[in-house]
């Protein structure tokens, strides 16, 4: 084996492909597709210098199999109390609706679909890893809305903070002792759920804050 090179091929295509990014001067891609195209390119270039040994190794394959090969992998899964899903020691929410349902998830390389029948449900980012994940308090504050206590006790409660105006928000009920901290809380992230308030300005969302404080349950 020559100096430098490495006998994985998988490790080889990632020292290439680190080369041919310090030849091109730049990491940087206008899009996805450009990335791709960028490495298909290079792929195609790796496998003509190879072209009599691929040719070698095609006539000694076995013919592939008739039947197709599944496109993802697919999973029943029994949606928690939390309406949270467990796929491959990964945790996700789901909408709460699902709560108590045996659902079909179909994992893709980078999502997760959820069908319910012939109905899919829906399309989360796939988390890469073990023993991650990801919770979108849209999923779970409508249950929390029916039970404003549990969420002190909320394993994933980080997460219902979209922003860190929420969390300093939240910090000054707690600080400033208002009663039913909480409750008050969850009725302004239901609030921010239904209206959109985290994707807009910051002066909208402190504009809600102000006019939530003011308001009684």
């Amino acid at each position: 084996m020559k100096m430098g090179m490495s006998s994985n091929p998988i490790v080889a295509v990632r020292e290439a492909v680190d080369q041919a990014l310090r030849v091109r001067s730049s990491r940087d891609f206008a899009s996805r597709a450009a990335y791709e195209h960028f490495l298909q390119n290079l792929i195609h270039k790796r496998n003509q210098t190879r072209a009599e040994k691929v040719s070698t190794e095609k006539a000694a394959l076995r013919p592939l199999p008739s039947r197709e090969l599944a496109p993802c992998k697919e999973l029943q899964v029994v949606v928690s109390q939390f309406s949270t899903i467990t796929v491959a020691t990964n945790r996700y929410s789901v909408p709460s609706r699902l709560i108590g349902s045996t659902i079909l998830v179909r994992v893709r390389s980078e999502h997760l679909e959820g069908y319910v029948g012939a109905t899919r449900v829906f399309e989360i980012p796939r988390l890469i890893g073990k023993h991650h994940h990801r919770i979108d308090y849209h999923h779970v504050i409508h249950s929390l809305v029916r039970k404003p206590g549990a969420f002190a006790a909320y394993r994933y409660r980080d997460e219902l903070f979209p922003t860190t105006i929420f969390r300093q928000g939240y910090d000054r009920l707690v600080e400033g002792s208002v009663k039913r901290a909480d409750r008050e809380y969850i009725r302004i992230l239901h609030l921010a759920a239904t209206t959109r308030c985290e994707q807009k300005s910051r002066r909208p969302c402190r504009l809600y804050w102000k006019s939530t404080r003011s308001r009684r349950f």
